[in-house]
């Protein structure tokens, strides 16, 4: 097995693990592999990527044994934890602090880790000159906010008015990114796609406020 750690060409992309058989040359500024890895471009082989990519895997959650336990979230450069029960002591500081977690997971760099599994996915995309990285990327950002939304589902801490204007606003943003998948496989890059912060965070602060959430209507615990 072979590690690559190969910079980035966005700059929502730091850091990329790849993790490699011997026989495929691989580099992120070309994507060159040997020619045995070649597969002819055809009209079926189009229709096996749209639906290899369609059939996008169950998002494996770890269930927290210890309800007290923060959630973790690793990112290129740090590493966020974060309670979820907090929100339930009408705290506007831990309020602010779900936002900034969600800000995280759209906007800051996160490291890429591409293993053995995705070495086919990643010659089909290579094939059709579609960026793999930037599909595996919002992936990864998916998974991140379906732990997040899973959590917040079982977060017994929070009355359930509250946990579903936190859901309905992750699943926003959840559909964000996979519309952003989709515009990959038309052909766009991820640098096209990069959001700039403070306007993300302005456009999450209406999003809060637009579900019930604002700076008069603090998050409530169970009732």
């Amino acid at each position: 097995m072979q590690i690559f750690f190969i910079g980035s060409q966005a700059p929502g992309l730091s850091e990329v693990t790849i993790s490699a058989t011997p026989e495929i040359a691989l580099s992120r500024e070309d994507y060159q592999f040997d020619a045995n890895t070649k597969i002819q471009r055809t009209g079926a082989f189009e229709q096996n990527l749209i639906e290899a990519v369609q059939a996008k895997p169950a998002v494996e959650i770890e269930n927290h044994k210890n309800e007290q336990e923060p959630l973790k979230f690793q990112f290129a450069e740090h590493e966020v934890l974060f309670d979820l029960a907090s929100l339930a002591q009408q705290d506007e500081a831990a309020f602010e602090e779900l936002k900034r977690l969600l800000a995280d997971i759209m906007v800051n760099p996160i490291k890429v880790t591409i293993g053995s599994k995705d070495q086919s996915q990643l010659l089909l995309f290579k094939n059709l000159e579609l960026d793999f990285l930037a599909y595996k990327e919002l992936s990864e950002r998916l998974e991140m906010l379906a732990k997040l939304d899973h959590e917040t589902e079982s977060q017994k801490a929070l009355a359930q008015q509250d946990r579903d204007r936190i859901r309905t606003v992750i699943a926003s943003l959840h559909a964000r990114l996979e519309r952003g998948q989709e515009t990959v496989l038309g052909g766009t890059t991820l640098k096209s796609l990069d959001l700039n912060r403070k306007d993300f965070e302005l456009e999450l602060d209406s999003l809060f406020t637009s579900v019930g959430f604002d700076s008069d209507m603090p998050v409530t615990g169970a009732t």
